[in-house]
């Protein structure tokens, strides 16, 4: 991959994580307090298995190549196809944003409907429940340019909230105010159950999986310690280590009384794992941009040299 385009895609790469993000939260308020008789089950997210296959990978059902006799040639090949995949999804990203975010919304449908169905709601609610989260998704996505312009200005843009409030009114009169406070939560803790579900993968490779209401008070842990910011704040590259730290610490002592010492200690492992993902991107970026800079200025110096040569001896 030449240089240029290395850097153009780690800051690519930040964006996509960060408008995922904002499309999913900015339309959902913030609730700091679990709903009361929320069921565990709806909160548990399906971990990711991290079980290994002998020989055929569940996932693509083709056979394992141990990189321990991955002849050179093919390690370069699947690393090449890799990365081809890799710039496709940020140029479609790129391409069509609005396209991208359905994507993701599609993926993630299965799990929304469990958790609608486990409110007791009927398939005619459930479905018309559901169309109502997404509207509240793409309301985000037809006001942002709206909004950052208006940001930029020092204004405030209202139409958004207005819009937002009324979809919000409709929903709650459509399930009623429990379930309506159960589907705030559920919404606002999407980052936490991600983060959870992959914990409880990191653990199964050690053979200690949690129980789903040990899962249920990681997500609540994780979402108590945000204390009311939007998105998940390990993945930002905009916090500080400090307080990426320091949100790490919160969320273990508040789970110390629910998991086992070592599971608390395996936690903040895995927890810094995680905030250190943006900051390492953050250097390599400022290296491949100090890496392009110098390459830029030698051109430069290359092709003076060329459209000035010296003079002849005489």
């Amino acid at each position: 991959m030449k240089t240029k385009e290395i850097y153009l895609l780690v800051p690519a790469s930040m964006l996509v994580v960060a408008g995922w993000a904002a499309w999913r939260f900015a339309a959902i308020p913030e609730v700091v307090d679990p709903p009361a008789n929320t069921s565990l089950s709806a909160q548990k997210t399906t971990p990711v298995t991290q079980e290994a296959t002998p020989a055929i990978s569940q996932r693509t059902g083709r056979p394992i190549v141990s990189q321990a006799i991955e002849m050179p040639e093919i390690r370069k090949a699947r690393r090449t196809e890799q990365t081809r995949r890799y710039e496709a999804s940020i140029a479609a990203q790129k391409a069509d944003p609005k396209a991208s975010r359905n994507a993701q919304k599609d993926l993630r449908k299965p799990e929304d409907m469990a958790f609608l169905k486990s409110l007791g709601l009927s398939d005619e609610l459930r479905d018309k429940v559901y169309r109502m989260l997404r509207a509240k998704g793409d309301l985000y996505s037809d006001h942002e340019e709206q909004m950052s312009e208006a940001r930029r200005r020092g204004e405030t843009y209202t139409a958004y909230g207005r819009e937002l409030r009324q979809m919000d009114a409709d929903l709650e009169a459509a399930v009623g105010t429990e379930n309506y406070r159960k589907i705030q939560y559920w919404e606002a803790t999407l980052l936490d159950r991600i983060q959870t579900a992959r914990f409880q993968g990191y653990l199964q490779g050690r053979s200690l999986p949690l129980t789903e209401q040990q899962e249920a008070a990681v997500v609540d842990a994780m979402h108590q310690a945000r204390d009311g910011r939007v998105g998940f704040p390990l993945m930002m590259p905009s916090t500080s280590m400090e307080d990426k730290l320091a949100y790490i610490d919160t969320v273990k002592q508040s789970l110390a009384p629910v998991l086992s010492a070592n599971e608390v200690a395996l936690l903040g492992q895995h927890l810094k794992e995680v905030a250190e993902k943006p900051l390492k991107m953050q250097a390599l970026n400022e290296s491949l941009q100090k890496s392009l800079t110098d390459l830029q200025k030698r051109a430069k110096d290359m092709k003076m040299k060329v459209s000035n040569p010296p003079a002849p001896p005489r």
